[in-house]
């Protein structure tokens, strides 16, 4: 649908979605934009842009404003792509994620890594990896953040090697005044005063991923000790100590359609930390990939959690892959498992068939694979993605998952409904945090 306007060509966006919020009010959701114009009454846009601006003026002018009307000359699709690739290979901030040990101190059924027991970094990688830190603070002049993740396995085993690695990494930071965020993904069960002082004596910008399996009684059937204790009571205590000590955690709760129903036991413990405690940490509901039963409606539940005082995202509704790309997905960020083999993905195997390089002794960096800038602009989004209305929020996904799905369907099963439900729950977000643009 397109006309002239001015001697301008103008047509309604394709990345338009359209939600009604009553009989007479319906929203214009913009995904290239990420703003709402709401129409109150009437069905102004079936009519051609230039006779609803004869119409409606100062609507027409909104819908512009809000990228919901533009040129026919605008080729949208290649404008988003253009936009995902530039964001993905901006090399402004290393991400450097290291596996100090594959090993665990827990055996979650559900865990896809193949534990490798007393697994450390030896003295000959620690010196590859403080190598290659080095290299790129000093080294690389566009550097302007670094950030260090601690994956595994259980990070927290091998905290001698963590320390170093941060003591070190400190240093060449402050040489160069690049800014230093640290992030652990742990169990929580290790966690104790020692580090926790160790963060805060040298004033680290530290978050930690701690995940739940459900309420107490299903997760300490999933995550137990080795003398069969249970986990639960031990996590929400050291989670708490964190927050207690201004550390924000991203509070993972694993659900599946067995456990679901036991999610808001999890609420009813931590409602009883005080409101400021609460500030530091964000809900995270993630379900397990293995668990193939139907959908399950979790928009309530997660309305729960946010009238009890806690932020709470979902990776599907909360969908912003174009803008936020998984890590892995962008060219300056890599892994180093313990043995100095070179990743881009944490979830899958480290495997030697896996890896996409190795380190040197000097800290430099083999890719066997193709390099990361190769990865990102050789492997584009399915052809199914260029008539998506919310391309923009996805942008065609996980690199990985791309390579392996060959099929032109949606990588994430997204279905009409499902684009409703990720809109709503923008809309919500825009209610009340005032995330979304608002035309």
């Amino acid at each position: 649908m397109e006309v002239c306007v001015k001697s301008l060509c103008m047509k309604y966006s394709i990345y338009n979605n359209f939600i009604d919020l009553t009989d007479t009010v319906k929203a214009v959701y913009n995904s290239a934009s990420d703003s709402f114009v709401l129409i109150m009454g009437g069905n102004w846009l079936n009519n051609p842009p230039a006779e609803l601006r004869r119409l409606n003026e100062d609507l027409y002018n909104e819908l512009c404003g809000a990228g919901a009307i533009v040129s026919n000359e605008e080729d949208e699709y290649k404008k988003q792509l253009r936009n995902s690739q530039k964001i993905r290979l901006e090399s402004g901030v290393f991400h450097l994620m290291i596996n100090p040990t594959l090993d665990c101190n827990l055996h979650c059924w559900y865990c896809y890594e193949k534990h490798v027991k007393g697994s450390s970094i030896s003295s000959e990688i620690m010196n590859s990896i403080l190598g290659l830190i080095s290299k790129k603070c000093i080294e690389q002049r566009n550097i302007k953040k670094l950030i260090l993740s601690f994956f595994g396995g259980e990070p927290l085993l091998e905290f001698d090697s963590v320390r170093k690695i941060i003591l070190h990494s400190l240093v060449c930071c402050e040489k160069k005044s690049i800014a230093l965020g640290i992030s652990f993904t742990s169990n929580g069960v290790l966690i104790n005063d020692e580090m926790v002082s160790f963060f805060k004596e040298n004033k680290l910008d530290v978050t930690f991923q701690i995940t739940l399996d459900g309420a107490q009684e299903e997760h300490d059937k999933t995550r137990f000790t080795k003398g069969n204790v249970g986990t639960y009571d031990i996590i929400i205590r050291n989670i708490h100590c964190l927050l207690e000590n201004q550390i924000p955690v991203i509070l993972r709760i694993n659900y599946t359609a067995k456990n679901f129903s036991s999610i808001l036991s999890i609420l009813s413990d931590i409602k009883k930390w005080n409101e400021e405690d609460r500030k530091y940490v964000q809900v995270d509901l993630q379900r397990i990939w293995q668990d193939g039963a139907k959908e399950l409606e979790i928009r309530p539940t997660m309305k729960l959690f946010r009238e009890g005082g806690f932020e709470i995202t979902s990776p599907l509704l909360d969908l912003d892959y174009l803008h936020h790309p998984c890590y892995a997905d962008c060219v300056n960020q890599l892994l180093v498992n313990y043995n100095g083999d070179v990743y881009k993905c944490t979830a899958r195997d480290f495997s030697k068939e896996s890896r996409h390089g190795f380190l040197k002794d000097d800290g430099s960096v083999v890719w066997m694979q193709g390099t990361p800038k190769e990865r990102i602009t050789n492997i584009l989004p399915h052809q199914i993605c260029s008539t998506c209305s919310i391309f923009p929020l996805c942008g065609g996904g996980c690199i990985q998952k791309r390579q392996e799905q060959k099929d032109n369907v949606c990588i994430y099963g997204i279905d009409e409904q499902k684009k409703q439900d990720i809109i709503l729950n923008r809309f919500y977000n825009y209610v009340v945090k005032n995330k979304c643009k608002f035309q």
